[in-house]
């Protein structure tokens, strides 16, 4: 397969199988994790693999990859995987990591079906081998005025002082997307806030992955959101990525602003995004990419490159390639004062290439 000149080089993708949505991004013990979406057993469509007790399943689980420097990468073992006959039968599906007041990293997970919130946690230095919490599901569905079942999912963790936030995916029929807020102390026991917030109207049915940065005084909400009214399209139901900046502090509530898109591509290109600080305090934020290749060459699924996410002073996401990976340059080719009038062909040909062009309109 190292051979086919369109295979991906730089992006993570599955050593086989589907590659999904980007999950525990996490810093721990001198390596970048990344964990995503995983079907090791299965072609999106056409399942190859069977339960003992003769169901077909999906079996999405954890797939797992670690990085010194957060450009060159190894794969590792699959991290959790659905087990047949418990309260996660069908899939382990997205969901966030954080490093526990004790130093434990710790997964959080949504287990379906039902939809409900589960923990697993690693001893292992090399994050390889997990295990999940005896007294799972630890959180369930709450019981909210409209809300959309079936909704429940991918939760998000971030700290305020000694009090852990969580929000997962959620919608209610009469006023749209949702992130449905809950708080702890201990990570164990959470009690259900409310929405940190809701919008885009009754025909938004779903908030998938949400994300949640905080810059200073202002706070930063990214959503992946289904639509049900989206015909005619490549991507529906998913619409695009989108983010809105708001003022918060802790604990106060977070009023959405005006909505802007994340990303200007198809949300087949870039979608299901999830946020992590590096050592340094900055956000990295990673996408899922579904579609891929052209016609014949099917590498379809892999994980985005991590881009460097700041608020600007004119009051709008800056987004930039991390610097890290400007360790994947190689040979170097420029050409100044170009005429754009008409069309012109550039003397190179790359099928793994980075653009740096600055235009004078």
């Amino acid at each position: 397969v190292d051979s086919d000149p369109l295979k991906p080089i730089f992006h993570i993708m599955a050593a086989a199988g589907s590659t999904g949505d980007p999950n525990g991004l996490i810093y721990a013990k001198g390596k970048y994790h990344v964990f995503f979406q995983h079907s090791p057993y299965l072609v999106w469509g056409k399942p190859v693999a069977e339960w003992p007790e003769g169901k077909v399943g999906p079996q999405v689980s954890w797939g797992h990859v670690s990085s010194v420097d957060g450009v060159y990468w190894q794969h590792e073992p699959i991290a959790l995987m659905p087990q047949p006959g418990s309260y996660d039968p069908g899939l382990c599906a997205s969901g966030s990591a954080v490093m526990a007041d004790d130093g434990t990293p710790t997964i959080f997970y949504t287990a379906a079906e039902p939809q409900t919130q589960c923990i697993a946690r690693s001893k292992d230095p090399n994050l390889r081998y997990w295990r999940k919490d005896p007294n799972n599901p630890i959180i369930y569905e709450p019981k909210i005025n409209n809300f959309r079942k079936g909704g429940f999912r991918d939760p998000f963790l971030w700290r305020e002082g000694k009090t852990w936030n969580l929000i997962t995916c959620g919608a209610t029929t009469d006023k749209g997307g949702m992130a449905v807020h809950f708080q702890s102390e201990n990570l164990t026991n959470w009690t259900h806030i409310g929405a940190l917030a809701e919008g885009m109207g009754p025909h938004c049915v779903a908030w998938e992955c949400p994300n949640f940065m905080r810059f200073g005084d202002q706070g930063v909400l990214v959503v992946s959101p289904l639509f049900n009214n989206l015909q005619d399209t490549d991507h529906a139901p998913r619409g695009s990525v989108s983010y809105t900046i708001a003022p918060y502090k802790d604990g106060s509530n977070f009023t959405p602003s005006e909505w802007k898109p994340l990303d200007i591509g198809s949300p087949n290109d870039f979608y299901a995004t999830q946020c992590s600080k590096t050592p340094d305090g900055r956000y990295f934020l990673w996408s899922m990419i579904i579609g891929g290749g052209s016609s014949g060459h099917n590498w379809s699924g892999k994980l985005s490159l991590p881009r460097v996410i700041t608020v600007r002073p004119d009051g709008l996401l800056g987004q930039e390639p991390a610097p890290e990976l400007q360790k994947l340059r190689r040979a170097h080719w420029g050409k100044t004062n170009l005429d754009l009038a008409g069309e012109r062909t550039l003397a190179i040909k790359s099928a793994t290439c980075e653009i740096i062009a600055e235009i004078e309109i």
